[in-house]
């Protein structure tokens, strides 16, 4: 794991890294200095959009109001960790169907079980459901969208992140957590209780989406 990495943005990059896309590609609220980007496979084209211009940014405006791009220009967007950042939120999901290309995909992800961490606000967190409603009155359909964690103790791990100061420690805790996870919880417990609320359905970290524009 990639050093002062969280958890969630660990497994939020191994989702990134199933990720295909062919050309043209917008970043909302994005920052080349993160190399998320690098972990994306295809032949791509990405513009970075963010308020923010020491993110070394293509396109400096704010996703909150009408986006400055013409209808139909891209193939793909993504939207990492930003929503929650946004108070106006159905504009950005609004706008970007509108700037997307007839087949392409809006990919991202969000926090649910995450500390406030003001960029430089912190909204909301959203559950599957609302995220599933928001897409879908944006105009979007066929959405996937995948719970990210492994259950109760990965989910103690990210509270207790900042608790841990050195990385060696850090990474540890998170593998024993994830264990216990995986031992307790999604294969004890389901075989007693298949209904229980401990597993990463219930308990997420948060949630990793793909919406497609038909």
């Amino acid at each position: 794991m990639k050093k002062g990495i969280s958890l969630l943005r660990k497994l939020q990059y191994e989702e990134l890294s199933k990720i295909k896309i062919d050309g043209k590609v917008l970043d909302l609220g994005g920052d080349r200095r993160s190399g998320y980007h690098e972990l994306i496979a295809g032949d791509h084209q990405i513009s970075v959009v963010n308020i923010n211009k020491e993110c070394e940014v293509d396109l400096n405006f704010n996703i909150e109001q009408a986006f400055p791009i013409g209808d139909g220009t891209y193939d793909a967007i993504l939207c990492l960790n930003v929503l929650e950042h946004i108070f106006n939120y159905q504009n950005v999901l609004n706008e970007g169907f509108r700037v997307l290309k007839r087949g392409g995909k809006f990919i991202g992800a969000t926090p649910f079980l995450f500390n406030v961490h003001g960029s430089p606000d912190d909204y909301f967190r959203y559950t599957k459901s609302a995220l599933e409603k928001m897409f879908k009155q944006a105009g979007f359909n066929d959405i996937v969208i995948r719970e990210l964690g492994s259950g109760v103790f990965s989910a103690l791990f990210q509270l207790k992140y900042g608790f841990y100061r050195f990385n060696f420690i850090r990474n540890l805790a998170m593998r024993f957590h994830v264990m216990l996870d995986q031992i307790l919880i999604n294969k004890i417990l389901k075989s007693i209780r298949p209904s229980h609320h401990l597993s990463a359905k219930k308990l997420p970290l948060g949630y990793f989406f793909i919406a497609s524009k038909q």
